[in-house]
């Protein structure tokens, strides 16, 4: 276990944080939050590219508020995250993605050839989440983090064994909807996908 995770887990065990979130999202003040996060450095933040929508669509389908979401690239934010620990989880083995409520902050520039499009799903899914669930998601996700490490993404088990999608923890989720749209796009199998995917977009595959 990292420092880091060892730091986490001693806080989230000291603080009730999942009432503390229920009540923030009862309050509404997650969107105060919210708006300050994005007044600092606004305009170092942009919209979701045409092309990012269209390849979303296949996971989210067409109702997703896309025009809510803020993408932060090259963010002092995540970068500040990866300078804690090197062992954090790091997509593709490059940077840090990490999502507060409607803006994603990623800690380097996404590949302009579509590479990243995948790492974006799974950091949209959170933003689902939020939407979903409101800050809660966020303090489930970094639970997992803090208990399992890297084994907070792993769900091809979970998917075996046909659990529901409430069972598995958010990152395990963000990476179902990322392995599916890897999976769609390289043209194989996504039956055992199709009922989690449902799920993210509100009807029965």
């Amino acid at each position: 276990m990292t420092l880091v995770q060892s730091l986490m887990n001693t806080f989230l065990r000291r603080f009730p944080l999942d009432a503390l979130a229920d009540l923030v999202g009862r309050i509404y003040l997650d969107r105060c939050i919210e708006l300050v996060w994005r007044t600092v450095r606004r305009d170092r933040m942009r919209r979701l590219h045409p092309q990012e929508i269209r390849a979303a669509e296949h996971v989210f389908g067409y109702t997703f508020p896309y025009e809510d979401v803020r993408v932060y690239e090259n963010s002092p934010f995540a970068a500040f995250l990866v300078s804690l620990s090197n062992r954090v989880h790091l997509p593709q083995d490059r940077g840090l993605g990490v999502t507060v409520f409607n803006t994603i902050h990623f800690s380097v520039q996404l590949e302009p050839d579509h590479a990243d499009i995948p790492w974006l799903i799974h950091e949209m899914t959170h933003v689902w989440q939020y939407r979903q669930y409101g800050p809660r998601y966020l303090v489930n996700a970094l639970q997992a983090q803090a208990e399992f490490g890297h084994g907070a993404y792993e769900f091809r088990e979970g998917v075996a064994q046909g659990w529901p999608w409430e069972r598995f923890n958010p990152e395990q989720q963000a990476d179902i909807a990322r392995a599916f749209y890897k999976a769609l796009v390289q043209g194989q199998d996504v039956a055992e996908f199709r009922p989690y995917i449902g799920k993210l977009r509100g009807v029965a595959l």
